[in-house]
This record gives structure tokens, sequence and C-alpha cells, in this order.
């Protein structure tokens, strides 16, 4: 066995060193990868849900609603969105009998603010139907003619 003298030593120790460095900056290089790729996603599902909110904000939530109060009852025509709603429309179906609204005259409403309402009075007959459908329909910043079906129950 020759004998080893300092300089193959010395020329051991730099290879293991530039192996290891070499692993060790491989790792942190995979490490680096993921996390931008976690980022990436993370600033995709940011955007998504800012997207959502700014669609949301453009958005009204038109319903209605039957409330008994002791005069009589009313139904009360809602904005439970975060923008305006305009030119909303109520169509009802009266041929079954039973419920009755009074003052319809007021629509179309031009606009309901968010979290506005109007009522309208109600004239309910004996023998009526235990819940009568009214259909909203409204424009709003997504668009118009957006369209809701409530089961008025009395």
């Amino acid at each position: 066995m020759p004998d080893i003298d300092w300089q193959t030593v010395a020329a051991l120790l730099a290879l293991g060193f530039s192996v290891y460095t070499f692993r060790k900056t491989y790792s942190l290089a995979q490490k680096q990868a993921e996390l931008l790729e976690d980022q990436k996603r993370l600033n995709r599902i940011l955007v998504e849900k800012e997207e959502a909110e700014a669609a949301n904000a453009r958005k009204a939530d038109v319903s209605a609603r039957m409330v008994r109060e002791l005069k009589g009852s009313k139904v009360k025509v809602f904005n439970a969105g975060r923008a305006a709603a305009r030119n909303v429309r109520l169509v009802t179906d009266e041929t079954g009998g039973g419920f009755q609204l009074l003052n319809r005259e007021i629509f179309p409403l031009e606009t309901l603010e968010p979290q506005q309402g109007v009522d309208l009075p109600a004239a309910i007959h004996m023998g009526s139907p235990a819940k009568m459908p009214i259909t909203l329909i409204w424009d709003d910043g997504t668009g118009n003619n957006h369209e809701k079906v409530v089961y008025l129950t009395r």
C-alpha cells in the first residue's frame, strides 16, 4: 500500500466537501422550487377570492318574506346584497286564490338599495293555500333579469 501524502488527503477532503455542498445546494433548490409552487398556488387563490369579492360587490340579492302583525300580514321585499337592484319586478300567480298583495302598483321599483326594503300589505282569505310562490326579477351590476322564486307561507 503506497503512502498517502498530505496532498492526496487535501484533495479527498476537497472532493468530499464539494459533494456535500452540491447535495445541500440541490436539496435547497428543490425546497425553493416547492415553495415557489406553493406561492403561485396561494397567489391564484387570492386572485380568485378578490375577483369573487369584486363580483359580489356588484351583485344584488332580492328576496321576500311574509311578516305577520297585529293588524294583518304584509310581504317585505328586500335587498340583502351589496349592490343596488334596479328595475325590480314582482310576478305572482293569484289565480289560486288565497293570498292577495295590495299596493302592487309600486312595482317595478326603479332602485332598491342594499339593506333597503318595501312592505306590501297582504290580504289572506279563508281556505287559502299554505304557501304562495312569487317571482322576483331584477337587474344589477352583474347583469339583467336575475330571477328568484320565493315561497311565502302564511
